[in-house]
């Protein structure tokens, strides 16, 4: 009898030391390990039509990417041939990064509808521009806005571009900064 007594107090023992000794990073890490290894299962590939909406998806993080590197030519390069050659698309672009230091988009795709005659999926979505004007300084310039955005579900491998976008659009500069604080 005593002998199991002094088991459970040696086991108890052992058990406090190394939750003390490793209760932090360590224990996380096991933690983490352990749920990671349990989550792991057969990964199949996706198929070409969930890689099309994968890929149409995405066009939100692309397109803030490329405003964030403030580059015309980036921002293009997203957009369908409709909107691409359109004059006043690269007018308005070079006018909007040429009016600020910085400028970020924030661009939400809250839900989309899939059209599957036209292979497209119409996104409703929210934005959000911030931006430091080169001409002053003080407070930064905020803008929100709501849009349709038209994006084609093109074919794995090929990249989806953005066909339309109508209501609020984030392409072209504001008619005039007028700082919001």
């Amino acid at each position: 009898m005593k002998m199991i007594g002094e088991k459970k107090r040696i086991s108890r023992g052992v058990m406090g030391v190394l939750r003390r000794k490793f209760n932090g990073p360590i224990l996380l890490l096991v933690v983490a390990v352990a749920l990671v290894a349990a989550g792991c299962g057969e990964v199949k590939p996706l198929t070409p039509d969930e890689q099309s909406l994968v890929s149409a998806w995405k066009i939100g993080k692309s397109i803030q990417r490329a405003y964030s590197k403030e580059s015309v030519d980036d921002v293009v390069s997203h957009l369908s041939s409709p909107l691409a050659t359109r004059p006043e698309t690269r007018a308005q672009l070079t006018r909007l990064f040429g009016m600020f230091r910085k400028l970020d988009l924030t661009l939400v795709m809250d839900s989309g509808e899939v059209d599957p005659t036209t292979h497209s999926i119409t996104f409703h979505a929210h934005w959000t521009m911030t931006g430091l004007p080169k001409s002053r300084s003080g407070p930064r310039y905020f803008q929100t806005g709501e849009c349709r955005i038209v994006v084609s579900m093109a074919k794995a491998p090929h990249p989806s571009r953005i066909e339309s976008i109508s209501g609020d659009t984030f392409l072209a500069a504001p008619a005039k900064l007028s700082p919001q604080t």
